[in-house]
């Protein structure tokens, strides 16, 4: 009965531990995600990052993009990390899209049918971004973000951005 009871226990834990997925496929090697206004949403074509000091370990800042196939130009997405001190590296942890004491801070700008969403950087904390993993090949993390569509008729968009989650490589 014991063995029995550990091999149930066994099996439970091996089926509940299955890699990331969205709708029951698994996600690419390097994507993008998250829910847009609670719609699951995938960009994985063009999936880098790069840093905008061209010498790491001197990491001024981190871009990370990727586009969904068939209209790269026309829906992509944008994650940056950057500091306002050359010397300062961008390592694993928090950031928002208001200067910390360190003065970095994180921005996000959402393209979706030539319509260019941003960061509302006017409301403190709307984009927050986690660095779990960062090296000289691969980045992964986290991310929500408010963006909006400034229009200058007046009618601005929002977009909510939840549950993000990126694992990107590094292209030069």
């Amino acid at each position: 009965m014991k063995i029995l009871l550990s091999l149930i226990t066994l099996i439970v834990a091996i089926t509940s531990c299955s890699k990331s997925s969205i709708n029951n496929k698994p996600l690419p090697d390097y994507y993008i995600y998250a829910d847009i206004d609670g719609v699951p949403t995938l960009y994985d074509t063009s999936a880098n990052f790069s840093f905008n000091e061209p010498y790491p370990p001197v990491h001024q800042g981190v871009i990370m993009q990727a586009a969904k196939a068939p209209n790269i130009h026309a829906d992509n997405i944008n994650i940056s990390i950057s500091s306002t001190y050359p010397e300062n590296l961008i390592p694993e942890g928090s950031y928002v899209d208001t200067p910390n004491a360190q003065n970095y801070y994180a921005y996000v700008v959402y393209d979706s049918s030539f319509k260019v969403y941003q960061s509302l950087s006017s409301k403190p904390n709307a984009t927050t971004v986690n660095i779990t993993l960062i090296n000289d090949s691969l980045i992964q993390g986290t991310f929500n973000s408010k963006v909006i569509f400034f229009n200058p008729s007046g009618d601005s968009t929002i977009h909510y951005l939840t549950n993000g989650k990126f694992r990107l490589k590094f292209e030069n």
